[in-house]
């Protein structure tokens, strides 16, 4: 599959979000290095990073930018145990993003932040009430143990 993407000069990445591991690493291996592996899976920056990816396309990066830098910034630095103990802080509020269908708790947690208003366009709504008490909490957990 990937020899065929590999002859394009145009073409130097790939977001992998199927979760695959496996997978993952087979695209590494089989592009020799041509491509950088972007990670397109928050709860997966730092396994992705192991087995030679090089970041994410992130949705909790638009709340945290820094803090979800800082992992991959932290990992290529040769700082892994760092890497892994600030993955491990953003994890619980990596899943809460995917609640309900994206966007709708990143644009909740953004506004909580005061970076946007929580308005969305139909056909999607806000969040459910009793979902924003487990975002609101996750980001309090993750601010409490960032700190």
């Amino acid at each position: 599959v990937m020899d065929g993407l590999t002859k394009y000069d145009h073409i130097i990445g790939i977001k992998e979000a199927t979760g695959d591991l496996g997978f993952m690493a087979q695209i590494i291996q089989e592009t020799e290095g041509k491509f950088t592996l972007l990670s397109g899976d928050d709860n997966l920056i730092v396994p992705v990073l192991s087995i030679g990816g090089k970041g994410v396309i992130s949705v909790i990066s638009n709340v945290y930018p820094r803090e979800t830098g800082a992992i991959t910034r932290q990992y290529e630095a040769g700082n892994v145990h760092e890497a892994h103990q600030r993955f491990m802080k953003l994890l619980p509020l990596c899943k809460s993003m995917f609640l309900e269908t994206n966007p709708i708790p990143v644009k909740y947690a953004a506004s909580r932040k005061g970076l946007c208003e929580n308005s969305l366009r139909l056909p999607m709504t806000q969040l459910s009430h009793h979902l924003q008490a487990a975002v609101a909490g996750a980001m309090e957990t993750f601010e409490r143990a960032a700190t």
